[in-house]
């Protein structure tokens, strides 16, 4: 809830999705994709936080707390959606 919260609702975002960033050419197979089980799995993350973009929110904990409880409280639909931090738009519909 928490990650959900400070990626995708708080504007600009507190932290980036590190499953959604460019994967780089060199990047090697083995840590895109894994083949154990039944198929294959997208397993790709951004590594290397040193290269990624620094946030500019500049809210107080104290806001974001606030407003976390905010959302939780009144905006999320919990009678209807889940929270699925893998994808871009982070929420399903159950």
């Amino acid at each position: 809830m928490i990650i959900h919260f400070l990626i995708k609702v708080v504007d600009p975002p507190v932290f980036i999705n590190r499953q959604n960033t460019a994967i780089p050419e060199y990047a090697p197979p083995d840590q895109i994709f894994d083949e154990g089980g039944e198929r294959e799995h997208h397993v790709w993350y951004a590594k290397d936080i040193k290269t990624l973009p620094k946030t500019t929110n500049q809210m107080h904990v104290g806001q974001l707390l606030h407003s976390f409880f905010e959302y939780y409280s009144h905006r999320f639909q919990w009678e209807r959606e889940v929270i699925f931090i893998r994808t871009q738009g982070f929420i399903f519909s159950k």
